[in-house]
């Protein structure tokens, strides 16, 4: 994996592999990619007498960036995963979050909002939203060297968002009208598939003049010569932990302990005088951090969700993005689709208000 994006040094397994294996037979892998290391002493979690009735749990995400694991490593090593009897808690980086918790490799997984939802309401799969990881994103336009804000207006100049039509362009437009510029009229939006790391190689190559970026790729741009001239964070539902609906059924208390654990983990990272020791704890856990993640350490903090909760108005203000690009219902019933009495026990459990207070 490459060290641009803090990645485990491990093997990530694919999604083909994944299928081959099904469901329980994954456990190996699991236990090989990341052995359960012995906590050490911390203050215990708020587990109020609950125990969860498993006492080991897969976990697993579809991106190996540290920040969107780092909370269940913290919660394994300060030991607040034992507090609540989950004394075996393994990890995996693979290809695609939904094959996996779909085929039982994982109990839990992160995904995208959206495409979690729909799956329950459009194709019958029974995977329930249980609360957010992230409740922020990062907003980044940048720009290719020799290109101002002042050049692009009136040139036509090639810029993306990744896919025209998408979420990702109406953020990119956003953007640019924010900084002065006419997002339909001074520039052309265009697909570019691949990624956000597509989009960096584009714009330091020459082929975009313009393009939404990463938080990992502010540096490299930087570096070459180029220029972030729109960065800010907003509040937005955009992904969050999902598990079936079978599991949460014959698991009820696991669950409630394993939001407990993470949403102690984060409460923990968004200190900041942790930020030394949570990376140590990455590091032994096979991280890669280098000095340019060191320095955006903060950032891929504040974006997750504290208390694993969300703002009604946030959530609606993501599925109304949606509607505007034709990727989404207006009216969709994203309130069927969301399960939060295991959060909001959680929550309660961490001395923390309901969020949202209801549906």
């Amino acid at each position: 994996m490459s060290k641009s994006i803090a990645t485990l040094r491990g093997r990530a397994i694919s999604r083909r592999d994944f299928l081959k294996l099904g469901g329980t037979a994954l456990g190996g892998l699991l236990l090989a990619s990341c052995a359960p290391a012995a906590p050490n002493a911390a203050p215990a979690a708020s587990s109020a007498g609950l125990k969860a009735n498993l006492d080991t749990l897969h976990l697993g995400y579809d991106n190996p960036n540290w920040s969107h694991q780092v909370s269940d490593y913290v919660a394994r090593e300060k030991g607040w995963f034992k507090d609540f009897g989950l004394t075996n808690v393994d990890c995996i980086v693979f290809d695609d979050a939904m094959p996996a918790i779909i085929g039982g490799g994982v109990n839990f997984t992160a995904f995208d909002t959206q495409p979690t939802m729909e799956a329950l309401k459009n194709q019958d799969v029974d995977v329930w939203y249980l609360g957010t990881r992230r409740d922020k994103e990062d907003m980044l336009f940048g720009l290719a060297p020799g290109v101002t804000i002042e050049s692009l207006r009136g040139s036509g100049k090639d810029v993306s968002g990744g896919k025209v039509g998408s979420r990702n362009e109406l953020l990119g437009k956003m953007m640019l009208k924010e900084l002065g510029l006419d997002p339909e009229k001074d520039v052309t939006w265009i697909t570019l598939g691949g990624g956000s790391d597509t989009r960096l190689a584009a714009l330091m190559n020459g082929e975009l003049a313009g393009a939404n970026i990463q938080v990992r790729h502010i540096k490299t741009l930087e570096d070459a010569g180029g220029t972030v001239v729109y960065r800010k964070t907003r509040a937005i539902a955009q992904d969050g932990y999902i598990a079936m609906g079978s599991f949460l059924k014959a698991n009820p208390d696991t669950v409630t302990a394993f939001l407990a654990a993470t949403i102690k983990a984060k409460q923990y990272l968004k200190r900041p005088e942790t930020k030394d020791e949570v990376i140590a704890i990455m590091e032994k856990n096979n991280f890669e951090f280098n000095q340019e993640f060191k320095d955006t350490y903060q950032m891929g903090i504040d974006i997750l969700s504290a208390d694993g909760g969300f703002e009604i108005s946030e959530m609606d203000a993501y599925w109304q993005e949606l509607s505007q690009t034709g990727e989404a219902a207006a009216n969709f019933p994203w309130r069927e689709c969301v399960n939060l009495d295991f959060l909001w026990k959680a929550q309660e459990l961490n001395g923390l208000p309901r969020r949202p207070a209801s549906l």
